[in-house]
């Protein structure tokens, strides 16, 4: 059984991490849709933590007044996604940021009804920037998605 969830490269020769077999590990590297999704991590991670540190100043920003507490759930959320990036199977946790970038579409769509004309324009501009994430998002949670079926198809094939 996997000691832990997080995947992590193993280190070669130098790094001291041998198998169970006494021989050093060979170093493995990410691929291309790993790299994203562990960017994507960071990225949620950020942005979870400045949900649920600051979300009132988040609502005003946005005209958003009133929703401090739905907030700072999207923030728990992020983090809750940005965790699920880092593990042996980051797929479900993309899907479940694309799956998010949706409702935050809708509740940034909210904003746009704000009499301020600044929070408006703020709210425009976190919506184009939440449709190309989500664009990335969905992109990582395809590639994860493909990579994850051409290694069980190779090892079936092999058994």
């Amino acid at each position: 059984m996997q000691a832990s969830l997080v995947r992590r490269p193993r280190r070669a020769e130098g790094g001291a991490c041998h198998g169970r077999d006494g021989r050093p590990n060979e170093p493995k590297s990410w691929t291309a849709a790993e790299q994203n999704a562990r960017g994507l991590g960071w990225f949620s991670l950020g942005l979870g933590a400045t949900e649920l540190v600051a979300p009132g100043r988040l609502a005003r920003w946005l005209g958003l007044q009133g929703k401090k507490g739905l907030i700072r759930f999207y923030g728990a959320r992020e983090v809750a996604a940005g965790i699920g990036a880092f593990t042996a199977n980051p797929a479900p946790a993309m899907m479940a940021r694309a799956a998010g970038d949706f409702v935050d579409l809708g509740t940034l769509a909210l904003g746009l009804r704000s009499e301020e004309r600044g929070a408006r324009r703020n709210v425009a501009a976190a919506m184009v920037a939440v449709a190309g994430v989500t664009l990335v998002d969905i992109w990582a949670a395809a590639q994860l998605s493909a990579e994850r079926r051409r290694q069980r198809d190779e090892a079936l094939a092999g058994a």
